[in-house]
């Protein structure tokens, strides 16, 4: 580029050279033969020289002639020096756009983005921006720690979360058992869900990226395993299971033709409103029994590897979803098996409501997922290659959250496709919210008893939530990804010094109820059915901070192989939420 710009201004120093020199030796020619017809002729008296010189001189003299092109010749080079120099922008020749009205390399743009040559193309701004490698960015706090530059091209936030849930307690009817025995008592419990680390943000505009790693299961200092349907069992007292690792990891290529989006990496799977909004603004502590059971995901986490397509219409009334997830998933045996057994899963939603005077205070949404995929065995149970394994915990979380015991659970089918569908409808009229989804899933090909089969198993489930903000707030939808984001309090807590203290804020309240509904009985599978209510009491003392307390009553209905075990959970929990 500098090579380039150095030899136009070279080039034009040479011609602005030839050109004055040229004019010069005219003018000099024409005041030489002027001087000598001068001193051949009588000359007339000054004031008839100047009477009949006048309407003689038609157009510029040589000498302005000259001027005028040293002028135009050095605003030019002037130009070209600028662009040398890397005055704010570079025009590279990537940066030329083909076609009329723009620039090309025969007329190049200047620093002000618009034609060099004359006449000027109609169409201004000319040229591509491209930013110069060193970029200055502003450091700015936009609910987090953010990096842009000026053009914000380029973008980082550098941040986390902090989900500590201080007291957990249950209380389990000892009815509710399995095979092997009593599922509770549960332990009371107190540690840390998540506590994350996160980077994202855009590089060069076209390219987005984010790597998050949670180390919150790296302080639980035993070793556990889950047998399907039983509570966990201590092994030892060794650490060998950490269970730390990286949640999201991807790039995102934007601006592209047809697909609009495309994310490659780890990521949460595009299927269900309650998983795509953030565990960062969820309602209650723990999304619910439904979800646990049927949203597919990786280990209980919903992250998957592969490649996945978004976007949006003109609008944003409509959004698409598509992924292509491949196991990553270690059988517990010959270790992780990549490459096999591939996922594909679709969401769509549209709004056919949404009040843009109040960006979002009243809005109706509705939308469709749909998941495809060969049965993989569950990586906490024992099974074949083609099994899968439907189980649902409670709402709050006794262990890792992986190792959590299963409320209710199908056990291991031997199957060969999994076919998972869910619908959603979010209603948001000010303050007030509802949001539902059902989910139902097939299994094919299994006879009960291990082994592939004819038989089709038939599992079903739902939710809805009802949340009332007693402040007068209501959630903030985003329109490209079609979930909702963080609850922005009118007013934060701030208490002053003083001799007592005085509450000048008191934030963001929020009241809610919801109820879970999970059926895993079909044919000759007695997984159970679960009917979960939760009462939920937030307050945000500001947009990243709140404290979440829940009430959770379970009742498992399960006819199980041997004898009924039917019962009871009741659980009460705590959560402290920081996400910066």
């Amino acid at each position: 580029m500098r090579i380039r710009l150095f030899r136009q201004c070279r080039a034009a120093w040479r011609r602005a050279a030839c050109g004055a020199m040229s004019l010069l030796a005219l003018a000099g020619l024409g005041l030489a033969a002027s001087h000598a017809q001068a001193q051949q002729a009588d000359f007339p008296p000054v004031q008839q020289v100047a009477a009949v010189s006048a309407p003689q001189q038609s157009g510029p003299s040589p000498i302005e002639e000259l001027e005028r092109r040293l002028d135009q010749q050095a605003q030019e080079i002037q130009q070209l020096q600028t662009q040398l120099n890397g005055g704010g922008t570079q025009a590279t020749a990537a940066a030329y756009i083909s076609g009329a009205g723009v620039g090309t390399p025969d007329c190049p743009c200047g620093p002000d983005g618009l034609p060099m040559c004359q006449p000027a193309p109609a169409a201004a701004p000319c040229c591509t921006e491209v930013t110069n490698d060193k970029t200055a960015l502003k450091a700015y706090w936009n609910y987090g720690l953010w990096f842009a530059s000026t053009n914000d091209d380029f973008k980082v936030h550098v941040g986390g979360r902090i989900q500590f849930d201080p007291f957990n307690t249950f209380d389990v009817q000892k009815s509710v058992t399995n095979n092997t025995g009593h599922i509770g008592p549960f332990e009371d419990s107190s540690g840390f869900r998540r506590d994350r680390v996160r980077m994202e943000g855009t590089i060069y505009d076209s390219v987005d990226f984010v790597w998050e790693y949670d180390f919150a299961t790296a302080m639980n200092p035993q070793n556990f395993q889950t047998v399907a349907g039983t509570k966990s069992q201590l092994l030892n007292g060794s650490s060998v299971f950490t269970g730390t690792g990286v949640t999201d990891a991807n790039v995102t290529l934007k601006y592209l033709p047809y697909i609009g989006n495309l994310a490659v990496g780890s990521y949460l799977v595009p299927f269900s409103f309650d998983v795509l909004t953030s565990d960062r603004w969820m309602d209650f502590i723990e999304r619910s029994a439904a979800f646990d059971a049927f949203v597919p995901g990786t280990n209980d986490a919903n992250y998957t590897l592969g490649a996945r397509a978004f976007d949006w219409n003109a609008d944003k009334t409509l959004t698409y979803a598509a992924s292509a997830s491949f196991n990553n998933m270690w059988d517990g045996a010959s270790g992780f098996d990549f490459g096999n057994d591939p996922m594909f899963v679709g969401r769509v939603t549209a709004l056919p409501y949404y009040d843009a005077s109040t960006d979002g205070r009243y809005l109706l949404h509705v939308g469709l997922d749909g998941c495809a995929q060969h049965c993989q065995a569950d990586p906490l149970a024992v099974g074949g290659p083609d099994a899968t394994q439907l189980r649902s915990r409670t709402a709050l979380r006794e262990y890792l959250s992986p190792l959590d015991p299963s409320v209710v659970s199908t056990g291991v089918i031997d199957g060969r496709e999994q076919y998972t569908g869910g619908a959603e409808l979010v209603a948001q009229y000010g303050p007030l919210l509802l949001q539902s989804e059902i989910f139902c899933s097939w299994v094919t090909d299994d006879n009960g008893s291990g082994g592939a089969g004819t038989d089709t198993l038939f599992f079903k489930g739902g939710y809805a939530d009802l949340m009332y903000m007693l402040t007068g707030e209501n959630r903030n939808y985003n329109r490209e990804r079609a979930v909702f984001e963080r609850i922005v309090p009118y007013e934060d807590y701030v208490r002053m010094p003083g001799e007592y203290g005085r509450a000048c804020g008191w934030g963001a309240w929020q009241l809610g109820a919801r109820y879970s509904y999970v059926d895993l009985d079909s044919m000759s599978v007695h997984g159970g059915v679960v009917n979960e209510f939760t009462a939920g009491l937030n307050w945000f003392l500001n947009p990243n901070l709140k404290f979440q307390f829940n009430y959770d009553y379970m009742f498992r209905d399960n006819e199980g192989v041997n004898a009924p075990s039917n019962g009871r959970i009741n659980s009460l929990g705590t959560r402290m939420c920081l996400d910066f």
